[in-house]
């Protein structure tokens, strides 16, 4: 389509399209306002949706949870950037699948590394030294911009370190979670992670898309490396108070609620932050190690991330070991091995359509109107953001299997309702579902995983979770290319979300996961 029409008022509702980035952006503001309402109020646990914010009554994770909401934010506003200029350079689709692929790779290739890396080291340090190399990357290229020399080739080298450092960190931050929290915030924890990433989807192109406007691509990779310099600024001081808190474990009763004490020294902190990479894990008080939260919250097994190593100065087994035996600890528990295969084809099932077809969706039914776009693809966040508001309230969810599993089969009904000629407003109503109940989905399963799989051995159990999806997830993107090609984007997003369905509903007659 030229996009000639794309002004034209098909329905009356789309007299308002042009105002909803301004509106999702206040409403992300007014959710944000509400976060600090119960950053400063750490007793929020009362009923309602603000119990859903009650890990932010855990300063630890409240630094950890703020300065990642930032990078992420970064992070968005780096992809709308990224996407226009390559497209004005170029106007080739694909150079900008080029540089995905060149992002992808390195996630796939090293995240069992990354797992069994995080497993072994301190998880705090590991995700400092990923956001301050990427920091510098950013800021580099961003100088490079501004001094009129950027080229492809430094993106490319971008993409590449960034899948690199999600390898280590995706895992890294997944293990750590149940370390700085009590057992009992967790839901919690898990909701207003998923809250921080859709944030991010809802604030970032808001801002990715006024400065495009504005012509600031240089301004663009500026604000994504100041997001990185800012995440590592709040693990700083993070660091260094976990360790003091461990070394005080022995000694004092367990806090849950560490105060964040200004005047730390900060080279100390990264310097604790780094040594157990270099250090056997003998010694006794854990200097330098994280050995769990400070109450004692995690998982069962939880060493604080440091896995198989005796204090009695034993060698530490090489980590080819440590990833066997993450994959025997899958393996041999029937929640975890379906809900890793499931859930991996379940998903490629879904986004495949979502990413691949509904541009050409939109140009059927909708005459190519990118407002129609963009209204639709917001109504998805929303959802999530809802799910984690509601979920997250729960001290545990129950069934937890059927949670997921139900979760998964409306997502894709949802979603199949897109390949159906339904008026405008039951798509963005199925979108606002999906997006409800991806996130029940989500909190279901990482709840089953932090309960079924032993705190130190979280690290590799997430990085062959986010393995399977890597895999399948490229397959299910070629698939919908070529069945959108040949059928339509209407057919395939019915037979993508009736696939998905038909796979949850199976996943349902399973016991095991009848009982979790």
């Amino acid at each position: 389509m030229d996009g000639t029409r794309a002004g034209i008022a098909i329905e009356p509702i789309f007299d308002y399209l042009d105002v909803l980035p301004i509106a999702l952006a206040v409403a992300a503001v007014a959710l944000t306002v509400t976060v600090g309402r119960a950053v400063v109020r750490p007793q929020v646990g009362g009923g309602g949706a603000l119990r859903s914010l009650r890990a932010l009554g855990n300063r630890r994770f409240t630094l950890l949870w703020i300065g990642q909401t930032v990078s992420r934010i970064g992070d968005y506003v780096y992809e709308i950037v990224l996407a226009w200029w390559i497209l004005e350079l170029t106007g080739s689709g694909a150079v900008m699948g080029s540089v995905l692929i060149v992002s992808f790779l390195p996630v796939a290739l090293f995240t069992i590394i990354g797992g069994a890396v995080v497993d072994r080291v301190s998880r705090l340090g590991v995700m400092l030294v990923s956001d301050i190399v990427r920091a510098v990357a950013v800021l580099g290229v961003a100088a490079w911009a501004y001094a009129g020399h950027l080229e492809l080739w430094p993106i490319y080298a971008l993409g590449l370190l960034f899948g690199v450092g999600n390898a280590f960190f995706g895992p890294a931050y997944f293990a750590l979670v149940p370390e700085l929290v009590d057992e009992k915030d967790l839901p919690s924890a898990n909701a207003l992670t998923s809250m921080s990433f859709q944030l991010g989807r809802i604030v970032g192109p808001v801002i990715g898309g006024l400065i495009v406007a504005a012509g600031g691509t240089e301004l663009g990779l500026l604000l994504n490396g100041l997001s990185f310099v800012v995440a590592a600024a709040f693990l700083v001081p993070l660091i260094g108070r976990m360790r003091r808190a461990s070394t005080a474990d022995a000694t004092a009763e367990p806090e849950t609620d560490v105060v964040v004490q200004p005047g730390s020294d900060a080279s100390a902190m990264i310097r604790d932050a780094l040594e157990p990479a270099m250090a056997e894990v003998g010694s006794a008080d854990g200097d330098g190690v994280l050995v769990g939260g400070s109450s004692g919250e995690g998982s069962e097994g939880g060493d604080g991330g440091i896995t198989d190593a005796s204090s009695d100065g034993t060698r530490r087994p090489h980590w080819l070991d440590d990833v066997r035996d993450g994959y025997a600890v899958v393996a041999s528990s029937p929640i975890v091995r379906t809900g890793i295969l499931v859930n991996a084809v379940a998903a490629a099932c879904l986004v495949g359509p979502f990413v691949v077809a509904m541009p050409f969706l939109i140009d059927e039914r909708f005459d190519g109107d990118p407002r129609v776009f963009g209204f639709l693809l917001a109504f998805f966040p929303i959802g999530f953001v809802l799910g984690s508001l509601w979920g997250g309230r729960h001290d545990k969810l129950p069934h937890r299997g059927r949670i997921m599993y139900g979760g998964i089969a409306l997502a894709a009904a949802m979603l199949a309702l897109y390949g159906l000629p339904v008026p405008l407003y039951v798509l963005a109503a199925a979108a606002l579902v999906n997006g409800f109940s991806l996130e029940l989905t989500g909190l279901a399963w990482v709840g089953l995983l932090q309960d079924h799989i032993p705190g130190d051995k979280l690290g590799r159990a997430a990085s062959f979770d986010q393995l399977a999806g890597f895999i399948t997830v490229p397959i299910a993107f070629a698939a919908a290319g070529w069945a959108t090609d040949l059928y339509g984007a209407a057919p395939t997003f019915l037979v993508g979300g009736l696939l998905a369905a038909v796979l949850a509903v199976g996943a349902l007659a399973i016991p095991a996961v009848w009982r979790a």
